[in-house]
């Protein structure tokens, strides 16, 4: 497994807990009998070289990969106040970016079959929230805080498909920082 090394202060509050986790990737075992507990308020690097399993665990913490033996444990769905409201976890993946790269050449070979001229979604359209409490005053100076800091004005206005993977990056990275979660996981960042 990788190396891991938690960075910030120690807590009595566990956020989330894995407990024995193993989990099946087609015919491999991977984490086999990992136990990890990530507590409120810390940060922690993961790495180690390719296949340890990284994109894996980060997949486990959010949910999208199963487990076959031991247990995920959510704490902060027994306490509602952690989060209040906000999106518990966030994850920012290289996968990410393929998928919408991906998506948008779909869209274009869509739209050129369908004998129409193709158009790029534009890459600040990812970054429209809706929810009433991004509306407030305080989200919206926060909100402000968090474009000019990745200097997203300058992608804002083109086309996801002519973006680099580094801004693709830095957008997917300012989506999840929209958010507000309270955990985030920059997958190979």
């Amino acid at each position: 497994m990788s190396i891991a090394k938690r960075f910030g202060r120690m807590t009595e509050k566990p956020f989330i807990t894995l407990d024995h986790i193993t989990v099946r990737l087609r015919d491999r075992r991977l984490l086999a009998g990992t136990c990890w507990q990530i507590g409120r308020g810390e940060n922690w690097v993961i790495w180690g070289p390719n296949g340890a399993g990284k994109s894996t665990l980060a997949h486990v913490l959010t949910g999208q990969a199963a487990v076959v033996q031991g247990a995920v444990r959510r704490h902060y769905r027994n306490h509602p106040a952690w989060c209040a409201g906000r999106t518990p976890i966030a994850l920012v993946s290289p996968e990410q970016y393929h998928r919408l790269y991906q998506h948008e050449r779909l869209l274009s070979e869509m739209q050129h079959f369908a004998g129409r001229s193709p158009e790029s979604t534009p890459a600040g359209d990812l970054l429209h929230t809706a929810g009433p409490a991004e509306r407030s005053p305080a989200a919206q100076k926060r909100r402000e805080r968090i474009l000019d800091l990745l200097q997203m004005a300058a992608i804002g206005e083109q086309p996801l498909a002519a973006l680099s993977s580094g801004e693709m990056r830095k957008l997917l990275l300012c989506q999840a920082l929209l958010a507000d979660p309270c955990l985030l996981i920059l997958d190979e960042p």
